[in-house]
């Protein structure tokens, strides 16, 4: 085995989300090669995704909910750190924090930065703090861009992507002809991030028959159950909570027509490369990055975020559009697993050579 020691700073998660999906495919990815250990800054509420992770992958789960004794116990592991040590850093405010300490104290560990959001348009770091990391890891070709518009020089860029896990099951088999049945899988909430009210509002004007299936958990039910009747749309909303795999009980119980992202922001969204690889379009708002997985006509549609007559008629062109599932499928090849195992072990390469 190599004798790079990998090690993942995590921001705080909450078991359900894409990030966890991305970081557990790279440590069992990278666990023969290397020896991987995984830093959580809390103890997420669910566990699931745990539970995928090598058993060779060392996890540690500080629960900290102090701020400074948090970051003291980090300060503890830079300072103790070799250069055998590689930091793959996902929360932007410890790169800082992991790089003034080598500097401070002359260490010779490496940093990378592995953020999975959008640097603009966000209110959760300061992109700044990420400047000083010795490489980075892009999910996707705009936070690439996003990186070379503040100062970083394309070659300390590794564009990795996420993976998708190959699916042999039967594709999506959409029923034609009885409306469109849309999905959406992750955390639902009205007017944050993921800007669900868009949709609502969405098929509330909507003249044709439109309904929403909706998996994840509820950031304010209460509100999201007053915003739904107010549109008077709620025999068209199906609310399934957060299911262990969304995506088999949507292919068997909804044959969904497209799965939808309405978002102000996102890294690389997950839920699309998932329902993709099972032949489900999709339907997004023009964040940053979405051209890496949609392109219109091909295998979904992208509208203007804000504007709704375009949301309308994106759904209803989904009516006159048969997408065929093998031919949206075939278009995530790229995200492959092998495909990223390549990238992925190209960048650590790069990351021990060049830090």
């Amino acid at each position: 085995m190599n004798s790079t020691h990998l090690i993942f700073i995590c921001p705080r998660l909450s078991g359900t989300g894409g990030t966890e999906t991305a970081l557990v495919k790279a440590a069992n990815c990278l666990i023969d090669d290397y020896s991987v250990k995984i830093i959580l800054p809390n103890k997420p509420d669910n566990n699931s995704w745990i539970e995928k992770l090598n058993d060779y992958v060392e996890l540690i789960q500080v629960d900290l909910n102090n701020p400074v004794k948090r970051m003291l116990y980090l300060v503890n592991a830079f300072l103790h750190a070799d250069e055998n040590d590689c930091f793959v850093i996902l929360a932007a405010n410890v790169i800082r924090i992991a790089t003034l300490v080598r500097r401070v104290f002359r260490k010779e560990y490496k940093v990378a930065s592995w953020i999975h959001y959008s640097l603009d348009n966000q209110q959760m770091f300061n992109p700044q703090n990420i400047l000083s990391a010795d490489r980075h890891w892009a999910i996707s070709s705009c936070i690439c861009n996003q990186l070379m518009d503040r100062g970083i020089i394309n070659n300390k860029i590794d564009l990795i992507y996420n993976a998708v896990d190959e699916y042999h099951g039967s594709l999506n088999a959409p029923v034609i002809g009885s409306g469109v049945r849309l999905v959406f899988i992750g955390r639902i909430e009205l007017y944050g991030q993921k800007n669900l009210f868009e949709m609502l509002t969405a098929i509330a004007q909507s003249d044709y028959p439109v309904s929403l299936d909706l998996y994840g958990t509820v950031k304010d039910q209460q509100e999201w159950n007053n915003v739904v009747k107010s549109l008077k749309i709620e025999n068209k909303i199906h609310m399934h909570g957060w299911v262990v795999d969304p995506w088999e009980d949507a292919l068997m119980n909804v044959h969904p027509t497209a799965v939808v992202l309405t978002s102000k922001f996102e890294g690389l969204p997950m839920a699309f490369l998932e329902g993709l690889c099972r032949g489900v379009p999709a339907i997004s708002a023009d964040f940053d990055g979405v051209t890496d997985i949609v392109e219109n006509g091909v295998n979904g549609y992208i509208y203007h975020r804000g504007n709704i007559a375009a949301l309308c008629e994106a759904i209803k062109a989904l009516e006159d559009t048969h997408f065929a599932p093998e031919e949206v499928a075939a278009t995530v090849d790229k995200f492959s697993l092998s495909k990223y195992q390549c990238r992925l072990e190209n960048a650590v390469k790069k990351l021990e050579n060049d830090g």
